[in-house]
């Protein structure tokens, strides 16, 4: 059944059956929708004079969306999902309110704007300091935070963000208090810079001492390391490289010109075997004196394990 032009009727015309038949039934029926989809020639415009008028879509089920809609521009509304459906390239639904299921970055709660991309974004980070990346498939993915003062780098194969250490972080001995030795010029214990190495490990470290001592007394220092192992020494002093074997029976020998605090140390090689144990600082007077010899407090050892 198609649409018939309506007939303009000439006085003395007899009207039949079946002119109003066509002309009322036929074409009420077409306007209905009786059989076919009618088409409106000029557009569609709903009186608004009321306040209650209202645009009443065919309600169907997802599946009849799916297949009912396949021509670009028909519009059905699914009442299994409450989505209003469209056909355009394909079947798509049209975005609502609805859609608006968190707080976008302009706060907005209600425009029909999907904000998904960014709740995603923002939801991919469930930890502290967390770093989002993209990856080859598009996908946001989190690097969780590194350990402290690592670096981040890009991986091997170039896919992906790591944290990597940055070389090795130093191990800091620092001394609290004073210490204090008199008359005496036995090497003992410092009874706070020791540092803890391992089998077969190598370290380098540098330490500074901040020597209180006189001109009679003056001051000395050795180290004792782990069975088989070796140290080489650096002196501040003049920076000659002084070997000290295990025993620690070749100190170096300081000259104290006043009694005043001096700056003491340096860089130091330990190169060890196969036992761990501690490199321990010794130090003394290098003349016995009845006078206090002290290594004063924040003096310390910053070492690196390079192999």
């Amino acid at each position: 059944m198609s649409f018939t032009a309506y007939r303009t009727f000439v006085a003395g015309e007899i009207v039949t059956a079946a002119m109003l038949n066509q002309q009322i039934r036929d074409n009420g029926n077409y306007l209905k929708g009786v059989g076919q989809v009618p088409t409106i020639q000029s557009g569609l415009t709903l009186d608004n004079s009321l306040g209650s008028e209202r645009l009443l879509l065919p309600l169907l089920s997802t599946a009849e969306c799916a297949t009912v809609l396949n021509v670009a521009g028909e519009v059905a509304y699914d009442e299994a999902t409450n989505r209003i459906k469209m056909y355009g390239a394909a079947l798509n639904s049209v975005v609502t309110t609805a859609d608006v299921d968190d707080t976008p970055v302009d706060g907005a709660t209600t425009d029909p704007i999907s904000s998904n991309w960014a709740y995603d974004f923002q939801q991919t980070l469930t930890g502290e300091a967390s770093i989002p990346y993209s990856t080859a498939a598009g996908v946001w993915t989190e690097l969780t935070k590194g350990t402290a003062l690592y670096l981040l780098r890009m991986n091997s194969g170039a896919t992906a963000p790591e944290w990597v250490a940055y070389g090795a972080a130093p191990t800091i001995v620092r001394k609290a208090s004073d210490e204090t030795v008199n008359n005496s010029s036995v090497l003992q214990d410092d009874n706070a810079l020791v540092l803890a190495v391992g089998a077969n490990e190598v370290w380098k470290f540098q330490i500074l001492m901040q020597v209180l001592s006189n001109a009679t007394a003056d001051f000395k220092y050795a180290f004792t390391v782990p069975a088989g192992g070796s140290i080489i020494i650096g002196d501040l002093a003049d920076y000659s490289a002084q070997n000290l074997t295990a025993d620690a029976t070749t100190p170096v020998s300081i000259a104290i010109a006043a009694p005043q605090a001096y700056f003491v140390g340096g860089i130091v090689i330990y190169t060890g075997a196969g036992t761990a144990g501690n490199v321990q600082l010794q130090w003394a007077q290098n003349t016995a004196n009845a006078s206090d010899t002290k290594v004063l407090a924040n003096s310390y050892i910053e070492a690196y394990k390079i192999a």
